[in-house]
């Protein structure tokens, strides 16, 4: 087999196995008050959904909302941060949403951000996914001895 079909062959094979991500994105789906691990920082290790994203739901978003408590009354005693910490505790919700979620949802939040790429609604970056593909690219090539 030519070096050039052999190439061709692997990079086929490597754009092939990532066709799914490219088609659809998965955002993490989660709520502050129904998750510990959506909080920020965000923790990936406790359990937190995942979401397919439709034609509907373009982007992942990251939204903060201010408690109402806070907002309105503007409680920062300590004691109720012992007392009540749900009632005060900013809510931090993550999922996939309209493109335009956070120009209409702005008015509620004191941080709102979208995203279009795979669980990009976290705090952690996933560019570091491209090394290990480069990697399993110069391991095929060994491997078949282009």
């Amino acid at each position: 087999m030519s070096k050039y079909k052999c190439h061709l062959l692997i990079v086929s094979l490597c754009i092939i196995s990532l066709i799914k991500e490219g088609v659809t994105f998965k955002c993490y789906k989660c709520t502050s008050q129904g998750a510990q691990g959506c909080k920020d920082p965000f923790n990936v290790t406790q359990l937190v959904l995942t979401e397919d994203c439709n034609y509907d739901y373009q982007v992942c978003v990251k939204q903060e909302i201010m408690s109402p408590y806070r907002k309105y009354f503007n409680i920062q005693a300590l004691f109720m941060h012992t007392t009540f910490p749900d009632l005060v505790e900013d809510e931090i919700k993550r999922g996939c949403m309209h493109e335009d979620y956070c120009y209409v949802e702005g008015m509620r939040s004191t941080h709102c951000s979208t995203c279009k790429s795979y669980l990009c609604n976290s705090a952690i970056s996933l560019s570091f996914l491209s090394l290990p593909i480069l990697f399993l690219y110069q391991f095929a090539l060994h491997l078949i001895k282009c």
